[in-house]
């Protein structure tokens, strides 16, 4: 969450606080991207990013298993 002025002369950020900004912030082929999400979305968006997050340290231990599974094999097959 950053803190922004809207830029609104009528509005209280331009005397006082800057708003809240929600940002969501991933890589796509390399690139970082960067979407402002509103308030309203920020815990599905967050439950979304934990989701992803559980997905992808799982998938990283079935490919460690299978790493692992081809050294014993490999070992098998030289004996």
């Amino acid at each position: 969450m950053l803190f922004r002025k809207c830029g609104k002369a009528n509005c209280r950020c331009a005397s006082g606080s800057s708003h809240p900004v929600w940002l969501l912030t991933y890589m796509v082929e390399g690139k970082k991207l960067v979407e402002r999400n509103p308030q309203a979305w920020v815990e599905e968006v967050r439950r979304r990013v934990g989701l992803g997050k559980e997905f992808r340290e799982k998938f990283s231990q079935i490919l460690i298993a299978n790493a692992e599974l081809l050294v014993l094999w490999r070992r098998q097959q030289q004996k």
